[in-house]
């Protein structure tokens, strides 16, 4: 005879082969499945954190942060779809969503969600990197993104540094490449402080 611990350990290993067969083939229906768990998620997050001001211009700051959020989670399966990271599939975008419900701090910083999105785009010009064309453009795009990821979050910059990890891996080492990512950063941060 089994125990309950051992019944309820089984119905869990069910539930959870479950969830994995719903999320193993891509379609468009999992994406949507995983942004309504967002939403979900945010909604909780936003009744267990009821500002004390509670005003029109707050729910509309939090529907726009929503809305940034659903697009970051676009974007990140986006980039993981093009680049065939998970086989076709939709856990990537499960995963996502589930990282920002587990922290639910930063679902409620806006610089924070943008900066994210500047990074990823630069992390997907990083991953190119292994084709040989247009090298110098990628660099450069790849550095701009992080400037701009500074621009909302400081310690964004600390990803240059993937730039020149990038360059190693995929055997590009020349000084202009470097020289071009750190061009590229600066940019946009030269922009915000001109203006």
């Amino acid at each position: 005879m089994q125990s309950y611990l051992q019944l309820y350990l089984q119905a869990k290993v069910k539930n959870i082969a479950l969830i994995a067969n719903f999320f193993r083939k891509s379609k468009p229906v999992n994406v949507f499945n995983a942004t309504i768990l967002l939403v979900v998620l945010f909604v909780l997050n936003f009744l267990f954190s009821v500002p004390t001001d509670f005003s029109a211009r707050n729910i509309l700051e939090k529907i726009a942060l929503l809305m940034i959020l659903l697009f970051f989670v676009l974007v990140s399966n986006s980039i993981i779809g093009k680049n065939a990271l998970t086989k076709d599939n939709a856990f990537g975008a499960l995963f996502v969503v589930l990282i920002l419900g587990t922290f639910p701090e930063t679902m409620n910083s806006t610089g924070i969600i943008i900066a994210n999105i500047a990074l990823l785009l630069a992390l997907r010009k990083i991953y190119s990197l292994r084709s040989v064309i247009n090298t110098k453009e990628k660099m450069f795009d790849a550095g701009l993104w992080i400037g701009i990821a500074s621009l909302f979050h400081v310690w964004s910059l600390l990803f240059i540094w993937l730039t020149f990890v990038g360059l190693v891996v995929y055997k590009k080492i020349q000084i202009k490449f470097l020289l071009i990512a750190l061009i590229g950063v600066i940019v946009p941060v030269l922009l915000y402080f001109t203006t």
